[in-house]
């Protein structure tokens, strides 16, 4: 009799642990029964939901696979494509790690949302009493990044992304490049992300920015202007979860503030003066003339001109030229030039560092008279004769 009882108590507990389970790529397990292997992936029926689901191999983790694919008498993979899967497997295992602090940890979840039904069901509300200043710093970084691509000869764009709103208040945006019934997978930053659909509360679609295309450098100036600001309004709206319009009030209302109403953000916005400065340096000849007028810059005929300019030098111009047209309030600010002591001309000994290792091709001003009293002066080459060099400040 209690061999029997034994017996069965073995036959129930084969029955019991015999379900199948699968590793993905992410690090989580899938339970339940396999009813279907081939050589796109494995069909389960997944205990937890009671339903079959598809795992492509590639979401499959490497040592699951190796064991299905030769149970099931699937083929081997070439050493070449192993390889490519080993280090696909060791750059999501890097990702996931980086997002796991704000997507990933059932415990955390727990404490977080006690009542996940609730907070799937509402959105979330914020009061920002400094949105404008928010939204502006952001609008600034998109602006500086892409005007910094486009001193390097590249165009900036705008592409449709996502933004997902986690249950823990944190927002992930970038290029949705697939989705399943349990997965976003989100690309940002030469980076994919991917996230669980049960810690997303909310999904909508965004602007991104994006490299497009390239542009010679006599357009250079032509691309840093309205159509550029559109691009920076429409894409900083996604960092926020604006709409447009929004977007453009914020911008009118930048200085004296307004209200913002809806259901997400609410309340009035203070308006900032925030004041940001520019240093044109030995290039703000392009914006003042020699009687020292304010001018519309453009680029000198000399070839070498642009190429020989510093990385910090080209962007400057270009930002300087997008603000002088787009910002509300700007103005230029003189300082003498620190080469010519703010004499235009550079003297004896300055005129010896300046001309070291090179030939003597400067402009020249005098002449008429040879005498001691009257010789020839070197004009500065950074100020070009105008005594000062300029910041440009904006707010």
């Amino acid at each position: 009799m209690k061999m029997k009882l034994i017996l069965i108590f073995c036959m129930m507990s084969c029955l019991l642990f015999s379900e199948d389970k699968i590793k993905l790529t992410n690090g989580s397990f899938m339970s339940g029964t396999i009813v279907k292997v081939s050589d796109k992936g494995v069909k389960m029926r997944v205990t937890e939901l009671d339903s079959v689901i598809e795992f492509k191999w590639e979401d499959i983790a490497l040592d699951t696979k190796k064991k299905l694919k030769k149970k099931y008498g699937i083929g081997k993979a070439s050493s070449q494509t192993e390889s490519k899967e080993k280090k696909d497997i060791k750059e999501k295992k890097e990702d996931i790690k980086k997002d796991n602090k704000k997507v990933d940890l059932e415990n955390k979840e727990k404490e977080q949302v006690k009542d996940s039904k609730k907070v799937i069901s509402e959105k979330p509300a914020y009061n920002f009493r400094f949105i404008a200043r928010l939204f502006y710093d952001s609008y600034l970084r998109n602006l500086k990044t892409s005007i910094r691509d486009l001193s390097k000869g590249h165009l900036t764009d705008k592409k449709e992304g996502h933004r997902l709103t986690l249950k823990d208040g944190s927002v992930l945006k970038g290029e949705l490049s697939r989705e399943t019934d349990l997965l976003y997978v989100l690309r940002a930053k030469n980076q994919t992300m991917n996230v669980k659909k049960e810690l997303v509360v909310s999904s909508e679609k965004i602007s991104i920015r994006v490299v497009s295309g390239t542009v010679k450098k006599q357009k250079l100036l032509g691309n840093a202007g309205v159509k550029l600001h559109e691009k920076m309004l429409e894409i900083t709206s996604g960092d926020f979860g604006l709409t447009l319009d929004q977007a453009e009030m914020l911008w009118k209302k930048r200085i004296t503030g307004g209200i913002l109403e809806d259901g997400k953000y609410n309340g009035s916005f203070i308006g900032h003066r925030s004041k940001r400065s520019i240093s044109l340096g030995k290039t703000s000849f392009l914006f003042i003339s020699g009687k020292g007028k304010v001018k519309t810059p453009s680029f000198p005929k000399e070839k070498k001109w642009w190429d020989d300019l510093s990385s910090r030098e080209k962007e400057n111009i270009l930002l300087a030229h997008f603000i002088s047209k787009i910002f509300p309030i700007t103005r230029l600010v003189p300082k003498q030039c620190s080469k010519c002591k703010g004499n235009g001309v550079l003297n004896k000994k300055q005129k010896k560092k300046s001309t070291k290792n090179k030939k003597k091709t400067s402009t020249e001003i005098g002449g008429g008279d040879d005498s001691s009293s009257k010789k020839k002066k070197q004009v500065c080459p950074d100020c070009r004769g105008m005594k000062k060099q300029y910041s440009l400040k904006y707010e």
